[in-house]
């Protein structure tokens, strides 16, 4: 379970993924972004921006966050290359899960890594990299989706007046993105993504209002 698992999934649109399996991805990347945070000396807001999918990070702490991401997993090389036959390896799991979502990630791997530039510095390789699987992602989004950069728009003034909330918030948006079965009907998924959004508030403690 990786953090470029979870930048696929979340990027290219809603995917009705097992729960317990989306619990398993969220709790190993979130403890592993903790770490790497502290190894790499970076703030709450940089953090932030990576859980807001903010690529490039304007940081450069935030860029090493994800350098060491991508070498916690050996998906970088030491000398700061990708290693695409491990990022490969790393979505096995997801083809036997949904073939479909699978397909579209060794197209953005394919891509990103005919893409890759050379650096110097390992942390702005891999900021190039999440960029690029950003970018690519977009690019295949599908009607229905949820519109992330418009949300992340939308929940930058809660970031700066209660960040704890914020941060409860960007993760019902994460949660229910990745859980909502995508439908023929974009309304019905978006009913799908109220009651997924109402559901996860409540087990939270939060106003399901605040959602509204």
């Amino acid at each position: 379970m990786k953090l470029l698992v979870v930048l696929s999934i979340v990027l290219l649109g809603t995917y009705a993924l097992d729960k317990e399996y989306f619990d398993k991805i969220m709790k190993e990347v979130e403890q592993v972004g903790q770490n790497c945070g502290k190894e790499e000396h970076a703030t709450d807001s940089d953090m932030s921006e990576l859980l807001s999918y903010t690529f490039p990070p304007s940081t450069h702490e935030a860029k090493c966050v994800l350098a060491c991401f991508y070498q916690h997993y050996k998906m970088m090389k030491d000398d700061g290359s990708f290693d695409k036959e491990t990022a490969i390896k790393v979505f096995d799991e997801i083809k036997q899960l949904d073939g479909e979502l699978h397909a579209k990630i060794m197209k953005i791997i394919d891509t990103c890594d005919s893409k890759k530039q050379s650096f110097d510095d390992r942390c702005e390789a891999a900021s190039a990299m999440a960029a690029c699987v950003k970018i690519e992602a977009d690019a295949m989004k599908e009607d229905g989706t949820i519109n992330k950069a418009g949300a992340m728009v939308a929940l930058r003034p809660l970031q700066k007046a209660d960040p704890q909330l914020y941060q409860k918030i960007l993760k019902i948006f994460i949660t229910c993105g990745m859980r909502a079965k995508l439908k023929p009907d974009p309304c019905d998924t978006a009913t799908d993504l109220a009651a997924c959004a109402k559901d996860e508030a409540q087990a939270m403690g939060l106003d399901e209002s605040l959602l509204a």
